[in-house]
């Protein structure tokens, strides 16, 4: 191993160029050597993934590499899983302004009802004993068996898209 050396970059005359190793503020004290061993060698291609999507929203406040990765089959590593919680910790999450999109986890209490109101009826209950149930109006039951409610349909691809 080479032994270190130290740049002395206050008393250089020209600009730093990229060949220069160790450039950037408060880099005149920083000594390097040739053949050091980086702290992050021992990382995996999966594990980089993950750092280079979390690096995206670091320097750029990009989540499409992350979204990307996390919508994916791409397993999620013990390391990257605790990049993830502390990029996670460092960040605040805000809303954007206007209004919200419902979130793709979150059905309300009704349409689960009615959701089960269906499935009851399905299982050869009558509709009114359905609505009597779940305590339901009987028109907006059999408009859930009929698939005629759109909540309720949407709320079935949540819960289906969930379960798969």
């Amino acid at each position: 191993m080479a032994p270190p050396r130290t740049i002395p970059l206050k008393k250089r005359r020209r600009p730093l160029t990229a060949d220069d190793k160790c450039s950037g503020e408060g880099s005149e004290f920083l000594k390097f050597e040739d053949d050091a061993l980086w702290p992050w060698s021992h990382i995996d291609g999966l594990t980089e993934l993950w750092s280079e999507a979390l690096a995206a929203i670091d320097a750029r406040r990009d989540a499409l590499p992350l979204i990307a990765i996390l919508e994916s089959d791409t397993p999620m590593t013990r390391t990257a899983r605790r990049h993830v919680a502390d990029m996670l910790r460092r960040h605040q999450l805000k809303r954007k302004p206007g209004g919200q999109a419902t979130p793709a986890y979150a059905v309300s209490r009704q349409d689960a009802k009615m959701v089960l109101a269906r499935k009851y009826v399905q299982a050869g209950a009558t509709v009114e004993q359905a609505a009597a149930r779940y305590r339901l109006d009987i028109r907006a039951v059999r408009d859930a068996v009929a698939s005629e409610r759109g909540s309720t349909r949407r709320a079935m691809r949540k819960l289906k898209a969930a379960l798969e």
